[in-house]
């Protein structure tokens, strides 16, 4: 599998299961897929990028003191 591929299944299973080891393998080293400008069937690392993002907004966001409010 590509770099891309396994980063895409990581960030989804790590959604799903809230795994540790998928979370690992996301902030591993040279997961960042660098700057991409778009998705694709053969590139997925904007895709896997997004989901980080999203998922990290939602947490910090859950972990907010004016969402407590």
């Amino acid at each position: 599998w590509e770099q891309d591929e396994m980063l895409w299944a990581a960030v989804w299973l790590f959604i799903a299961t809230g795994g540790e080891d998928y979370k690992a393998f996301i902030a591993g080293d040279g997961n960042v897929g660098g700057a991409q400008t778009f998705f694709s069937w053969d590139n997925k690392f904007v895709g896997a990028q997004a989901l980080v993002a999203k998922a990290s907004d939602r947490a910090r966001a859950a972990n907010s003191p004016a969402m407590l409010n």
